[in-house]
């Protein structure tokens, strides 16, 4: 029996623990090889990997949690080492694809500096921008909920368990991956031990290209989530600069009745330009709480934003510009098409 989430947010289905050995077994009796081709070593792994993460991950449905994160951004230029410590606090709400998610800064008492509604199609985006110390005034952007599936930030565009269990957010979701990224002849495949480690290795192509490296560790005995990414590029950038960035996530992860949990994940990024440091970016994130259960109605609202009355919103679904009030929540949610454009109301 496969192990699910029931109506109660309750775990059901097997009573042990899955066993890692046997969900590569039921994946590899489940997954033919591709294209009606004979499966070669290489395919056998990535089926099994592929299929045993996709069966983990389908247990989730629903939950909420809160995440700790301390980010050090040290920046090298002409004028010395500037580094700058941020931490906050962040807390996030999912069902599917839909989410809620809000940032606090950790000073006392916090302070509500950012969050993100995404829902039937639509992301709310209400924050403060911050300068220096200070806090600017508060806006909102409403727009397409379509999410790219690749970004620059190691960080969880949403805090969906989708999103936080995908491979990582600079890579292509697991679908394109493996079937793509992952069988093409430059990539190497390999188990060890619980692991099976998938290695890039693009050689370079002067003058603008000067390799790629990637090492991506999925962990068996962990449901098959990533536990170790490491990612190099470089190449010369639009101003003939050579730039190198290497990308490291590391993640831990928990039991919980079969369905694997963070528990903590450090992010770092390294820059170098010509051959000189540029400084790295570190975040460190601690999963003080992860609660798979369904959400009670309405924890998916505008209201739990934390939007001000009379805040400025641009909204690009609609077409239109109009300051917040609580009667003027419901018309954020409509067709993602936009219609005609209206005239502007409450403009700056």
């Amino acid at each position: 029996m496969v192990p699910y989430i029931n109506r109660a947010g309750k775990f059901a289905g097997n009573s042990s623990r899955l066993n890692p050995l046997v969900g590569v077994v039921m994946a590899l009796s489940a997954v033919a090889p591709a294209w009606g081709k004979p499966a070669t070593a290489k395919d056998t792994l990535l089926n099994a990997v592929q299929a045993f993460r996709q069966a983990v991950r389908a247990n989730v449905t629903a939950g909420y949690g809160i995440a700790e994160e301390r980010t050090t951004d040290t920046q090298v230029n002409a004028r010395g080492t500037r580094v700058r410590y941020q931490p906050e606090r962040v807390k996030f709400w999912f069902s599917g694809n839909e989410c809620l998610t809000k940032q606090y800064s950790l000073v006392r008492p916090p302070v509500l500096f950012q969050s993100a509604l995404r829902k039937n199609g639509v992301l709310i985006h209400f924050r403060r921008y911050s300068m220096g110390l200070k806090l600017g005034a508060p806006q909102v952007t409403v727009g397409s909920g379509i999410l790219p599936n690749m970004t620059n930030d190691l960080r969880p565009i949403v805090w969906t368990y989708h999103r936080i269990t995908e491979i990582s957010s600079v890579m292509e979701p697991d679908s394109q991956f493996f079937l793509i990224a992952a069988r093409q002849s430059a990539a190497t495949v390999k188990k060890e031990g619980a692991g099976i480690i998938v290695k890039f290795k693009y050689p370079p192509d002067p003058p603008n290209f000067f390799g790629e490296k990637c090492v991506i560790d999925f962990d068996l005995s962990v449901g098959g989530m990533v536990t170790s990414f490491h990612h190099m590029y470089d190449e010369l950038d639009a101003g003939h600069k050579r730039m190198i960035e290497v990308d490291t996530i590391k993640t831990k992860w928990r039991n919980a009745s079969g369905c694997w949990l963070p528990t903590t994940r450090t992010l770092e990024s390294h820059y170098w330009e010509n051959g000189k440091d540029r400084g790295f970016t570190r975040t460190n994130i601690r999963f003080i709480k992860f609660v798979l259960a369904p959400l009670h109605r309405g924890a998916l609202s505008v209201k739990n934003l934390g939007i001000p009355e009379g805040t400025f919103v641009d909204d690009t679904v609609h077409q239109e510009l109009y300051h917040f009030t609580t009667a003027s929540a419901a018309r954020m949610f409509g067709a993602v098409a936009p219609g005609p454009p209206h005239p502007q109301k409450g403009g700056k």
